[in-house]
């Protein structure tokens, strides 16, 4: 049985409610149109769902510790085994998104961040491609992949970071933080619900993109395009072209957003030297990484550390 329902209204917790998994609240501060709170989930059991997602909202879910190991979510819309796939650090939520959760026992901290569907429908004009299951898993993973992973994680951060300082003025600086992720997500949007067209004309089967989405997400340095070229059973050049029509982007620059992230998780969730993080990420060294990192952030990977530890 769950526990109980806390007092205050959370839309982080509510699609968990009546479920083993508990929330804490930490802070929590609204800005223009949506919602931010900082948070605790914690269950004593291994967990296996099929969630409803409000119907109101998009929302993202930054872990601000590492998630347990084999933590599984399925695309929106999907609720079978096959479709269950890794949780990154950052996770896109759909309105009214029926997904499957498969956890182990543990625990993670986090912050919820969400944006009001109306905003983004004056914004784009109809979100009637990513509003529930019948979304499935073209439209949901689409959107994913046409977000720019490391301008919306650095904004998730900057959000972060305000609510954890409270500092004079907190409130505005999220809400500023905030209206700038609603864009990117708008733009993602509008790219993404122009994409079936393209997709019959060329692109990646769902099984391949499966396949490559769990290559990713690996435990496992950066893969190289042969690699990739080779679980999918295409050339370089195949897939090179057939990954830009299904995403909008390159494949080169979805790897360097994919190791990016798994930056920010090893040097915010662990005490690892440098030297190790960069072998880890499969880089031959601490400065090609340090450097790839400063180009890719803006930051050396030790004042990353420093600001998020």
């Amino acid at each position: 049985m769950g526990v109980e329902r806390p007092d205050f209204f959370s839309p982080a917790y509510e699609p968990l409610a009546g479920t083993p998994i508990g929330y804490e609240l930490d802070r929590q501060v609204r800005f223009t149109s949506g919602l931010a709170e900082l948070g605790r989930f914690s269950w004593a059991q291994p967990v296996e769902l099929v969630l409803q997602h409000p119907d109101d909202v998009f929302a993202f879910n930054l872990a601000l510790s590492q998630r347990p190991s084999r933590a599984r979510i399925s695309p929106p819309g999907q609720t079978g085994d096959e479709t269950l796939e890794t949780i990154g650090r950052v996770l896109l939520i759909h309105p009214a998104s029926t997904f499957r959760l498969s956890v182990p026992s543990g625990h993670v901290r986090s912050l919820y961040c969400g944006i009001e569907c109306a905003r983004l429908e004056r914004m784009t004009g109809s979100l009637a491609a990513f509003h529930g299951a019948e979304a499935g898993y073209g439209a949901g993973a689409d959107l994913q992949s046409r977000l720019n992973g490391q301008t919306v994680e650095l904004l998730l951060n900057r959000i972060y970071e305000e609510l954890r300082d409270a500092a004079p003025g907190f409130e505005e600086a999220v809400d500023g933080y905030a209206t700038a992720l609603c864009v990117e997500l708008a733009r993602a949007i509008r790219a993404a619900a122009d994409a079936p067209q393209r997709r019959r004309k060329g692109g990646l089967a769902p099984g391949r993109m499966r396949l490559l989405q769990d290559r990713f997400h690996a435990d496992a340095p950066a893969p190289r395009l042969a690699e990739l070229a080779e679980l999918c059973g295409m050339t370089v050049r195949q897939l090179s072209r057939a990954f830009k029509q299904e995403t909008g982007k390159t494949l080169g620059k979805h790897i360097d957003e994919i190791t990016v992230d798994r930056a920010f998780r090893l040097l915010t969730t662990s005490h690892l030297p440098l030297a190790e993080i960069a072998a880890i990420l499969g880089f031959s060294s601490q400065a090609s990484f340090s450097y790839a990192f400063r180009r890719m952030t803006g930051l050396a990977p030790s004042e990353w550390r420093r600001r998020n530890s």
